[in-house]
């Protein structure tokens, strides 16, 4: 489900309900606009044979009239939907003392993307046939990266099961708007655990809430200790704070993915791939049919 804030990035706003008149202030100069629509006209031939190329080329005809294109200092993100205006915000302050010139081509690509696919997911839900796919590459993700620290790969395998059982129930509550107590016996058919095995009242914890996630993962002593500082530090370091909501909002999540589908691009991290290599495509072959 789309989440008005990001707890993970301080509750910052996910979908902006600003007027026209809020945001003019904070709209990039004319000229630089124009420079950076240049940019990305160029690198469209380049995309060609990629998912983006059409819906790019469609968007640059009309010169991005669809976006509004800024600078806010104080948002983390580089884009985000406003629903007001029905534009998409892209959010050039990291760049604000650079030429656009200098920004190469095909990040300033993947950004107008990602905030395409943003104002797509603010308004159309996922499809819940991706609840398996995503479940499963969010726990390939925590595999490959918490495995070693806590253990999972040696000796407690067993663990890994109920981790994938977890990570499906706060999928399916968090991204997917499923009744909590009706995803217990639903997640048995994705992760094949029987949920009377964690020896855990899982009504105490609101899977919607990824505070509550990470703590259940430590209450059922699968990751012991772990909590949401050690959670946001590890992955901070990994990814960095624009794709860190990934793990919070479904609209977000779709976004990265997308972003980081763009070949050669530097924004976005450019080895989701590598978590669980046949997922990701299934993910975002799903998403490039249904945009």
């Amino acid at each position: 489900m789309l989440k008005q804030k990001l707890k993970l990035i301080s509750n910052a706003e996910n979908v902006f309900n600003f007027s026209q008149n809020t945001i003019s202030p904070y709209l990039i100069d004319v000229e630089k606009r124009e420079k950076l629509i240049s940019m990305v006209k160029l690198h469209l031939p380049r995309m060609k044979n990629h998912y983006s190329g059409s819906i790019m080329s469609k968007l640059l005809k009309n010169n991005l009239e669809s976006y509004d294109i800024v600078n806010l200092p104080k948002y983390p993100l580089y884009a985000a939907y406003n629903t007001s205006t029905r534009k998409i915000v892209v959010n050039m302050s990291e760049w604000s003392r650079k030429d656009v010139l200098n920004i190469p081509s095909v990040d300033l690509y993947a950004l107008m993307f990602y905030g395409y696919i943003c104002a797509f997911y603010s308004v159309n839900k996922i499809d819940k046939s991706l609840i398996p796919s995503i479940s499963n590459f969010i726990s390939s993700m925590f595999f490959k990266i918490f495995s070693k620290q806590y253990g999972l790969s040696g000796s407690y395998q067993d663990l890994l099961p109920k981790m994938r059982y977890l990570i499906t129930i706060y999928t399916m509550v968090s991204f997917f708007d499923i009744k909590q107590k009706n995803t217990y016996k639903l997640a048995t058919g994705i992760a094949k655990v029987n949920y009377d095995s964690l020896n855990l009242d899982l009504n105490k914890y609101d899977f919607f809430d990824i505070g509550d996630f990470i703590k259940v993962l430590s209450d059922a002593d699968i990751m012991p200790g772990f909590d949401l500082y050690t959670f946001t530090s590890k992955m901070l370091k990994r990814f960095g704070i624009k794709s860190l909501p990934l793990f919070e909002d479904p609209m977000r999540f779709m976004a990265t993915m997308a972003g980081g589908s763009i070949p050669a691009v530097s924004i976005f991290p450019p080895y989701f791939e590598m978590f669980n290599s046949s997922i990701y495509k299934d993910i975002v072959n799903h998403m490039a049919k249904k945009l």
